[in-house]
């Protein structure tokens, strides 16, 4: 019985959710602006004189999530 009732629960947040904020276009928004937050860092450090990829690369990467977090 209890779980007949959370599943309710769940499809009533679940409608919701999906009536009133659009999931899907934020989460596609935010993996695409980290994704060209990643390459504009990428680039940047390139112009910056960072030839090395091994560097270049993880450090991109690093920033990306900084940035990441920061959206969330």
């Amino acid at each position: 019985m209890t779980t007949n009732r959370r599943e309710l629960v769940v499809q009533r947040v679940q409608r919701r959710l999906v009536r009133e904020s659009f999931p899907r276009l934020q989460m596609a928004l935010l993996v695409a602006l980290t994704g060209g937050f990643g390459l504009l860092a990428s680039f940047t450090l390139l112009r910056l004189g960072l030839d090395s990829m091994a560097l270049r690369y993880p450090l991109a990467l690093a920033f990306a999530y900084l940035f990441f977090l920061f959206l969330i």
